[in-house]
């Protein structure tokens, strides 16, 4: 899936300043490695990964491996649609107060996956879950870009400097909520994150890993952020409840 998803964002991408940092499992097939690098050429980073699967680490290698001012962390179970997706999240990433920013992700039958996160005392979730595509969310939420609780980091950008600041993804949350964890500590940090319509893709989720949530990683969210996640409130209802077209 990754070779689709970095030949799915070559041939339709506006924007050409990328480089591409790929973190490859070490059962990553030799044809898979050698068409990415005929592919990408002198744009590609490869770096080997040969320990237990951990999202958080991984993404933190690859950010140290990096050269650019800006951070696009990307699942390898995508399919891009919008050719501008990087100008669209870049514009929001450079305002002066920007932690995380989003895009809107597609389930493969056309439903939302995520328009931003919400979190509150009992739950954090993706904003507009399985509503339609095209549904326009309570007020026009879905057609606007927007501040929001979080982002999930299947497809998230933040400046290089701030990702530092916060201290990265948490090695401790391996497999999940390590991107809540994240927006959570840019928040604290006083930063915003924020989402935006206008960069769409497939996610295809848990296509590629254990889609399994640990009981630690739970305990150790809401041990650190649950006093926290009640604070917040961007999303004005219930993010569970589902929205048609035109509703």
């Amino acid at each position: 899936m990754v070779l689709d998803a970095v030949e799915g964002i070559v041939k339709k991408t506006t924007y050409d300043r990328l480089e591409f940092v790929i973190v490859a499992d070490d059962t990553t097939p030799d044809d898979v490695i050698a068409d990415l690098r005929m592919t990408l050429g002198d744009r590609l980073s490869l770096v080997p990964w040969s320990r237990e699967f951990s999202f958080s680490e991984k993404m933190n290698l690859g950010v140290v491996a990096s050269r650019g001012e800006y951070l696009l962390f990307l699942n390898d179970d995508v399919d891009l649609i919008s050719p501008d997706w990087v100008q669209a999240m870049l514009s929001l990433a450079q305002l002066p107060r920007a932690g995380t920013v989003g895009a809107m992700l597609y389930f493969d039958d056309d439903t939302v996956q995520h328009a931003g996160h919400a979190y509150s005392w009992s739950d954090v979730t993706h904003v507009g879950l399985h509503s339609d595509r095209g549904a326009e969310g309570p007020n026009g939420a879905f057609l606007v870009e927007r501040e929001v609780d979080g982002n999930t980091a299947a497809c998230m950008m933040i400046k290089r400097d701030r990702f530092f600041e916060a201290g990265g993804f948490s090695p401790i949350l391996p497999g999940n909520f390590n991107d809540v964890d994240l927006c959570m500590k840019m928040n604290a940090l006083g930063y915003v994150s924020y989402w935006t319509p206008r960069a769409e893709l497939y996610h295809f989720e848990s296509a590629t890993r254990d889609p399994r949530v640990s009981a630690y990683e739970v305990d150790r969210t809401w041990g650190r952020w649950g006093n926290e996640f009640g604070r917040c409130g961007f999303w004005p209802t219930d993010p569970h409840v589902r929205y048609r077209k035109g509703n």
